[in-house]
């Protein structure tokens, strides 16, 4: 009986996966216009230089955090004690 359903369960994911795979035929269609006027490129806007700009020393404060008493003690979370369920009434 197991191994029925098993087969039910996999004929119906093929079923489903056989639908989505097949792809709708799609005919061409063709387009007669007559074109009235001639068509322009867009123009492309002109680049611009990029200023010349020293770039900008990146400035590191962890060695300087971490090495500072004050600012570790400043910066510190308090250490909040939990309970576990297991202890204590109840």
């Amino acid at each position: 009986m197991k191994q029925i359903k098993m087969g039910l369960v996999l004929a119906f994911f093929a079923l489903i996966l056989a639908a989505c795979s097949q792809s709708p035929q799609v005919t061409p269609t063709v387009f007669v216009g007559t074109a009235t006027k001639a068509i322009q490129p867009t123009p492309q806007p002109t680049p611009t230089p990029a200023a010349t700009a020293t770039p900008e020393k990146k400035v590191d404060n962890c060695v300087e955090c971490y090495t500072s008493k004050e600012a570790l003690i400043k910066n510190a979370k308090p250490v909040v004690e939990v309970k576990k369920e297991s202890e204590g009434t109840g």
